[in-house]
């Protein structure tokens, strides 16, 4: 059992990894881009006031963001000890990832096309943001740079589909198991920094490139140099615990 969950802890690495690369590049980055609300996005491109690089930082952000918030909820760490608990319920029920998460495993054809699946998540990031918000249901800011108002300027107020936004979520939701063949919903309350470090590696090991057509603009990744520049590599937990 024990050599069994070590096995399933690399696979979800490695599947978690390959899950934002693909929610980025394959759902969000593209959904954004082409947005017919999200004119002035493209505009900014064109003329190089916004970088592809810019835009890959933001989308990063995003992306943390997201897998920070189903780590604190999922440990039960969004409020503090004596908290309201009329309050946590509140937060839990409709305004939290977790309440996102779920309406994004099934999103009918209907409401494919409308955006306040993204909107939600916005309203969600704004109660870390603001602490005034952030009170009313008995939560603190997390602030930071990760949680600052400036971290999420470029997105926020920015339209994406509820398809390529639940799209993106799916990914990060559950994986299919190679065993059994059946997908596994992600544990996030396991989650702990050997993933969150492989995440961080795998991405650096990409750069940002957008293309465009008369069919619109594309996103991709091409190699990147941000990992050797950095010197950021994976350590294994073996060689870091004698040195601790």
């Amino acid at each position: 059992y024990h050599q069994d969950s070590l096995e399933n802890g690399s696979a979800i690495r490695k599947r978690l990894s390959a899950a934002v690369k693909s929610a980025i590049e394959d759902h969000w980055a593209n959904g954004l881009l082409n947005h017919p609300d999200n004119g002035d996005l493209r505009s900014a491109l064109a003329s190089n006031r916004i970088s592809a690089r810019t835009l890959y930082d933001a989308l990063l952000t995003l992306v943390y963001r997201v897998l920070f918030l189903l780590v604190i909820e999922e440990r039960d760490l969004t409020h503090p000890e004596g908290a309201d608990t009329n309050l946590k319920a509140l937060y839990r029920d409709y305004y939290s990832l977790a309440a996102l998460r779920t309406r994004c495993r099934r999103v009918r054809s209907e409401e494919a096309r409308f955006g306040d699946l993204w909107a939600a998540l916005v309203d969600c990031f704004s109660l870390y943001e603001d602490g005034e918000r952030a009170s009313k249901l008995g939560l603190k800011p997390l602030a930071g740079d990760l949680f600052s108002h400036e971290a999420f300027d470029l997105l926020r107020e920015l339209s994406l589909d509820n398809r390529a936004f639940a799209a993106g979520i799916q990914l990060l939701d559950s994986y299919e198991d190679e065993k059994r063949g059946v997908p596994v919903r992600v544990n996030y309350a396991a989650l702990n920094v050997e993933e969150f470090g492989s995440i961080y590696e795998g991405l650096l090991e990409f750069d940002a490139n957008i293309d465009s057509s008369a069919d619109g603009f594309r996103f991709s990744f091409a190699k990147g140099e941000d990992r050797g520049k950095t010197g950021s590599h994976y350590t294994p937990e073996e060689l870091v615990q004698p040195l601790i």
